[in-house]
């Protein structure tokens, strides 16, 4: 079925005239059946479009990251799996991929394998930037500058800065709580100086930001 569309401004690219709603983050990333307060966007049939292909590549990621995490993920992964099968070629890329890392535990012995991809988090950057700005929109009500962009980073760990930064965010969770986590905030002088965080499956997250995180608390620095 077809996406109705009406005139409007899409908050991607700032082009005005025949938009549509688009998902952030796509639908690929949740199992069915999808979360009821999934975030939607205006965006026109370009930017809607455009990333069709990336969709699915972050989709497939998000599913074999998960699998490992959850039982959201491994239901996810069940869904994602017979369209992998079906693309031979993309299916023998991510099998070829795959590589073992030992678990080992506290006694030092080892307990099992972890199976992980390798990618490359910046490939999925304009996915993140759909994220934060539809975020922004979300809970600013109007479009993010479309000449500022992010810089992005990607924490293996919430603590430190990264945990004064989420202390001062408005959180917004789609799904279960674990499934997708997110938060926005800007600097008391200006909207436009933003940072934010997204948390998929308690698995990956990714900082955005085009700020330094000081401008974002007044709390002393007590890291040595």
């Amino acid at each position: 079925m077809a996406k109705r569309k009406k005139q409007g401004t899409c908050i991607l690219c700032g082009v005005n005239g025949d938009i549509t709603r688009e998902h952030a983050p796509p639908k690929v990333a949740f199992p069915a059946p999808r979360p009821q307060n999934t975030i939607t966007v205006p965006s026109c049939s370009e930017c809607n479009g455009g990333m069709s292909d990336l969709d699915e590549d972050f989709g497939n990621f998000m599913a074999f990251l998960a699998a490992q995490g959850s039982p959201e993920g491994i239901k996810l992964w069940a869904d994602r799996l017979p369209g992998i099968r079906r693309n031979t070629r993309k299916f023998n890329e991510i099998i070829a991929s795959i590589r073992e890392r030992p678990v080992v535990g506290s006694d030092g012995q080892i307990t099992g394998v972890q199976h992980l991809i390798p990618f490359t988090p910046k490939k999925f950057t304009p996915i993140y930037d759909k994220c934060f700005r539809a975020l922004y929109y979300e809970k600013f009500g109007k479009i993010y500058p479309i000449d500022l962009e992010f810089e992005y980073f990607y924490p293996r760990n919430l603590t430190g800065k990264n945990g004064e930064l989420l202390e001062n965010l408005f959180t917004r969770n789609i799904g279960a709580n674990h499934v997708f986590y997110c938060g926005v905030a800007h600097a008391v002088e200006s909207e436009d100086v933003f940072a934010g965080l997204l948390l998929f499956y308690e698995r990956f997250a990714v900082v955005g930001m085009t700020a330094d995180l000081t401008k974002f608390t007044d709390k002393p620095n007590t890291e040595a």
